[in-house]
């Protein structure tokens, strides 16, 4: 789908699949950036998360294969569903919420299942966090209806996608295990990096190299770090200012 506008001017097939990929990275960017700093009001926080989303290991060393690399519509579907329950159910967030998770999906049906199970965590957690203020019947009726307009635009495509795999019988039993991720593999660098590669690439194999950097591991880390407290005397402003940069 993201190909055809692409088709009017060109087919070539090579500067096609570039432009592809380099959507992917900067879409991947600008929606986490959006989601962060709507999360946070802080642009340079909102900034380096969409850095990291945006250049991760796993994204830049899954080149060849554009379904993986496909995960810019993530963070725009995740930001359409925190604004689903912030509005109670406004149109604008419950359209972008059914866009952006048909375009996540028909983008990438290998992430399908894991970012179909990331939404339903983040569903629950806000339920949790909003309470008795969102269980009205009006919001639930909203929600419930993107939801059913999701399931039946990809009704199609999933009845031909059954029928596939049943004439053909592929993975009737289980994934191949050489494609299947362990625990180690988050500790797994691709070989090819010349920081970590020569260490860390040990601990996983070409489809399994999950190891996120140490940057963001580490930004992590300060970002649950105890906060300061606010300085007294003249300084205060400075020092108030300093936290809300952080």
């Amino acid at each position: 789908l993201l190909a055809l506008p692409m088709r009017l001017f060109t087919d070539d097939p090579i500067v096609v699949y570039n432009l592809l990929a380099l959507l992917a990275f900067i879409l991947s960017g600008w929606g986490t950036y959006r989601l962060a700093f709507h999360l946070t009001g802080n642009r340079w926080a909102a900034f380096i998360a969409g850095a990291i989303f945006a250049f991760t290991p796993f994204r830049t060393y899954q080149f060849g294969h554009l379904h993986v690399m496909n995960t810019q519509w993530v963070p725009f579907a995740v930001l359409s569903l925190i604004r689903v329950f912030e509005t109670r159910g406004a149109a604008a967030p419950r359209a972008g919420l059914v866009i952006f998770t048909l375009f996540q999906i028909l983008s990438s049906g290998s992430h399908a299942p894991f970012f179909l199970i990331l939404m339903g965590v983040l569903g629950i957690a806000l339920f949790v966090r909003h309470g008795t203020t969102v269980l009205l019947p009006g919001f639930l009726l909203r929600l419930a209806g993107a939801a059913i307009g999701i399931v039946v635009a990809l009704l199609p495509l999933l009845l031909v996608y059954h029928s596939v795999q049943r004439e053909y019988s592929f993975r009737t039993s289980r994934p191949p295990d050489v494609y299947s991720a362990a625990p180690a593999s988050y500790l797994a660098a691709p070989p090819g990096n010349r920081i970590y590669g020569a260490t860390l690439a040990r601990f996983g194999h070409f489809e399994s190299h999950l190891f996120p950097g140490a940057v963001p591991i580490i930004l992590a880390a300060l970002a649950l770090a105890p906060k300061r407290h606010r300085m007294a005397g003249p300084d205060r402003a400075d020092s108030q200012s300093w936290k809300t940069d952080l």
